[in-house]
């Protein structure tokens, strides 16, 4: 599916394809598996690609294709790990913020840190400051 929507008078047209179903990369010891999808975000003559997981649910419902809110849901989720980065005040303090305590999670930390740090730098790339869209998304819901 595709959609575009209107924030703030930015378009925004986002589309997803399904991968298959799979572990969540960041918890190994899961044994139920997520919907895993490739969502594509074009705005400001712009494109962005990353990797969406949906939820235990969507796996247990057979969930293959995003409706226009698991679309809305993927771009929110961008977003806010975009702003987990950009609110840290280093690797130490998103750790804190996550939840991640013990040295035997650090490889999995720095995988979250170095996406999130992907997320943002193609948000703001994309859209400059990105706060007003993703307040306007949440809105919206």
């Amino acid at each position: 599916m595709k959609t575009t929507i209107e924030l703030n008078g930015v378009k925004i047209s986002i589309s997803a394809t399904f991968l298959g179903f799979f572990n969540w990369d960041a918890d190994e010891r899961v044994f139920d598996k997520h919907p895993k999808f490739r969502v594509t975000v074009v705005s400001n003559g712009q494109r962005q690609t990353f990797t969406y997981y949906g939820s235990i649910m969507d796996y247990r419902n057979n969930v293959q294709e995003l409706d226009e809110q698991g679309l809305r849901n993927a771009l929110e989720c961008r977003l806010m790990d975009a702003s987990s980065f950009d609110n840290a005040r280093n690797f130490e303090d998103f750790c804190a913020e996550l939840g991640y305590e013990r040295i035997e999670e650090y490889k999995k930390a720095n995988k979250a840190w170095n996406g999130c740090a992907q997320a943002h730098a193609a948000c703001q790339r994309m859209w400059g400051s990105y706060y007003e869209l993703y307040n306007k998304l949440t809105e919206e819901e």
